[in-house]
Parts: structure tokens; C-alpha cells; sequence
């Protein structure tokens, strides 16, 4: 049950973190959407090395379960809350994200704004997809906890 909290924390860290630049400017918070994610991920890390360090677990697959709760919670409550923030809380955001990519010729004729819509199947497909890189980054944590439990404990 702790990774579970753990992983509420994490999600509520990062749900902060993008309100945070939201209340100094929307624009911020689209035009540096991907670095804000990245940096959000040290949350994620964080959360996942206290649960999987507090659990104990010398095995690894039991260790990488405490992990992966940890990140599978965090990153539902980021979804949540994004598809809220974009849906409902400022419809307008899609426009904004939308008018930055065009402006930085991301688009190139090719994106049309009906791409950017925020839909609960794409925000889930997005959830469903980060899984995977948050399986391995569970795992690298977890091999991380090992090897410090290890010098921890031939000392």
C-alpha cells in the first residue's frame, strides 16, 4: 500500500509543478511542456527509490513491483489531470499548443488542429504507452536500490 502513496505524492508533485508555471503564464507552460515533463520525472525517481529502499525486498521482481505501482499511480494522476486541465479547466490550451507548433514549423501542413484535440482514448493511449518506458525506468531504479543496499550492507 506505501507505493501507492508514494506514487499519489509523486503525481501531486508533478500536478503542482505544472500549475505552478500555469499560474505564471499558460504560454510558458505549453512552450516548455517537454522539459517540465522530464524534470517532473525526478519526482517519479524519487518517489520509486524511497518506496523499493523502505519495502526491503532482495528480490528483484518483488522490488520492481513497488517501483512500478509507484510510477503507474503517479502517472494516472498526471493524466487526470491533464486531460482536465485541456478538456474542461482551459479548452484553450489546445489552441495555444496548437498556434506554438506552427509557429516553430513543427506542423508543417501535416498536424491539423483536430490532431492536437485532447480525447479521453488519446490521453489513455498516452497513459497506456508511458508504461512501457516507466517499466524500464522502474527497473533501472530497482538495480540502483540493489547495488546501494548491497554497498549498504558490506560495509
Amino acid at each position: 500500500m506505501k507505493p501507492v502513496f508514494y506514487g499519489i505524492y509523486a503525481g501531486l508533485a508533478t500536478i503542482a509543478c505544472y500549475l505552478i508555471f500555469y499560474a505564471i503564464s499558460p504560454e510558458l507552460m505549453i512552450s516548455w511542456g517537454q522539459w517540465i515533463n522530464l524534470s517532473t520525472l525526478a519526482f517519479y525517481i524519487i518517489a520509486m527509490y524511497i518506496a523499493i529502499w523502505k519495502a526491503g525486498h532482495s528480490d528483484f521482481r518483488l522490488s520492481l513491483r513497488e517501483g512500478f505501482t509507484v510510477f503507474i499511480v503517479a502517472n494516472a494522476l498526471y493524466s487526470l489531470f491533464y486531460y482536465v486541465m485541456f478538456k474542461y479547466f482551459d479548452p484553450k490550451l489546445v489552441d495555444l499548443q496548437f498556434e506554438m507548433m506552427q509557429s516553430r514549423g513543427w506542423t508543417k501542413g501535416v498536424i491539423k488542429r483536430e490532431d492536437v484535440m485532447i480525447t479521453p482514448g488519446g490521453v489513455f493511449f498516452n497513459y497506456a504507452f508511458s508504461l512501457i518506458g516507466g517499466f524500464i525506468l522502474s527497473a533501472i531504479v530497482v538495480w540502483v536500490v540493489n547495488r546501494r543496499r548491497q554497498m549498504y550492507h558490506n560495509q
